[in-house]
């Protein structure tokens, strides 16, 4: 998701009430004068009373007058503040402030900002909710169907009883819809593809996934004994021929790993992913003439199947040191996957020792981009930037090497020729 030379080929409070004590002493409450601060009113008006009443009514008037005016200011400040602080306004009123507001400078502009933050968070985290639900629903509804078929096959196995028969055999399950498939995280499918063994111990497919499972997560003693099996129950799948031949291969048992090729060949002989593994073992074993013909067989079946091409390509560089026909058979896989970062590492390689070390580079910073954690296509990079004389950027490429790969052995070997502390 290595070679061990800079240009080796290779792929988570109480409140306080004020109350006070209360006297043991009564003291009669001793009423004082009330003294009004409201003029008495005069029984006679020595000014005029049509004069003094039309004063007081223009009083009136325009204490009312005045009432009215700041209730109006009032409630416009009240109506228009509000909708200034986004309390009334619609949809696309807010969206309008907000552009023009998130354009000022300064605390405004801030605020704004941290609004909208705080809105994509909450949006984020409703999103989120919703998922975490439907999951939880999904599950609820497994477990629930899951409880009901085994109910109903308690209850025909206890009619069966009954009636003096055999049991019913219980329907096989249909991996697509389970966590027993290769597309599946290898920590979910062992478990699952475990659970239908127990209940299935005569269904060869959960035993071929497991294997495959097992041989990943670098089991592969467990994997050959799950594979043994599959083929026990059904000997003709050529598909689980070629699966306990690539664990053979880790195994480094050769002699069994090519008859297992040869089987899944015969049973299927159109396969060209069973040619091309065949020629990888092959390669293994340096044999390359041969795996050279088992990658033309592979390309002749399918023309447009870029592994054989890069394969087919390490062939003839490791067997033959033709790097100009292995430059053309990786133009070919690219041209069929532009982002095979294994076929740019080694059309670089082949450029590196033929000198050209801008084309070298070029597919050496492709495969770099297409796979960041490669060691041995940022070892080679420093390589070609060493042959430019470009010793800083060779001494960071081969530290990053070291970086991706602790047991690199060639970027280790390249720092310490250039004296460079590890």
């Amino acid at each position: 998701m290595s070679s061990d030379k800079p240009a080796k080929w290779g792929s988570g409070q109480q409140r306080d009430t004020g109350a006070k004590p209360a006297s043991t002493t009564s003291v009669p409450a001793v009423a004082k004068p009330r003294v009004s601060v409201v003029q008495p009113q005069r029984r006679f008006d020595t000014g005029g009373s049509f004069g003094g009443a039309g004063r007081a009514s223009t009083d009136r008037d325009a204490r009312l007058g005045r009432r009215v005016a700041i209730g109006a200011l009032a409630a416009t400040v009240l109506i228009f503040g509000s909708n200034y602080a986004g309390l009334w306004e619609s949809d696309g009123q807010r969206d309008a402030r907000l552009e023009v507001e998130r354009k000022r400078p300064g605390p405004v502009k801030e605020a704004i900002e941290k609004q909208r933050i705080a809105m994509e968070r909450r949006e984020a985290d409703r999103i989120q909710s919703e998922k975490l639900a439907r999951e939880r629903e999904a599950q609820r509804e497994a477990a629930d169907d899951a409880a009901a078929r085994r109910a109903r096959e308690e209850a025909e196995k206890s009619k069966a009883k009954e009636e003096g028969r055999p049991p019913p055999v219980p329907a096989r399950p249909n991996l697509a819809e389970s966590d027993c498939q290769t597309s599946k995280p290898l920590s979910v499918i062992v478990p699952a593809c475990s659970e239908i063994i127990a209940k299935h111990n005569d269904y060869a497919d959960p035993y071929a996934v497991r294997g495959w499972a097992l041989r990943e997560r670098q089991q592969p003693e467990r994997a050959l004994t799950d594979f043994n099996r599959a083929l026990q129950l059904q000997p003709d799948n050529a598909a689980t021929h070629s699966q306990r031949a690539l664990t053979y291969v880790r195994m480094r048992d050769f002699d069994r790993a090519l008859a297992d090729y040869n089987r899944a060949i015969e049973l299927s002989p159109q396969s060209a992913g069973f040619y091309n593994d065949r020629g990888v073992a092959y390669m293994d074993l340096k044999d390359f003439a041969r795996a050279v013909a088992d990658f033309d067989r592979a390309i002749e079946i399918n023309p447009r199947y870029p592994l054989s091409y890069n394969n087919r390509a390490r062939s003839v560089v490791l067997g033959q040191g033709d790097h100009a026909r292995a430059i053309a058979d990786l133009d070919r896989a690219i041209e069929l996957n532009p982002k095979y970062a294994l076929a740019f590492e080694n059309r670089g390689l082949s450029h590196l020792e033929l000198k050209d070390l801008a084309k070298a580079l070029t597919d050496f910073n492709t495969a770099v981009e297409l796979n960041p954690r490669s060691a041995r296509a940022l070892n080679a990079r420093g390589v070609a930037y060493e042959r430019q004389g470009n010793r800083d950027q060779a001494v960071a490429d081969y530290r990053r090497a070291l970086d991706a790969d602790g047991n690199f052995t060639a970027a280790r070997e390249n720092l310490t020729r250039l004296g460079e502390k590890l």
